[in-house]
């Protein structure tokens, strides 16, 4: 076998091996356990909110933003009634 063709295998190998110790090895420690510690640590951090918590405030926020919405539509619906009957001539 010529010499550049055995160094191009050779290429073709390491980088299969490569892709293969890629793919597998973070496969292989999931599967058998080697991350339940970094995730279980991640759940327990301090001070990191709860996901339906910050739903539940952010639905808050919007129930008093749509009231206050309420609100203007009605104080300025009242204005809009008062300008239109002040303006209209007298029934004759």
């Amino acid at each position: 076998m010529p010499f550049l063709l055995r160094l191009l295998v050779l290429l073709v190998l390491l980088g299969f091996a490569a892709t293969l110790a890629a793919v597998l090895l973070p496969v292989l420690r999931s599967y058998l356990g080697g991350d339940d510690r970094r995730i279980r640590d991640a759940r327990t951090l301090p001070g990191r909110p709860d996901p339906m918590e910050r739903l539940e405030e952010r639905l808050d926020q919007l129930a008093v933003e749509q009231q206050h919405l309420a609100e203007q539509q009605q104080f300025i619906t009242k204005l809009l009634e008062e300008r239109a009957s002040s303006q209209r001539p007298p029934d004759p």
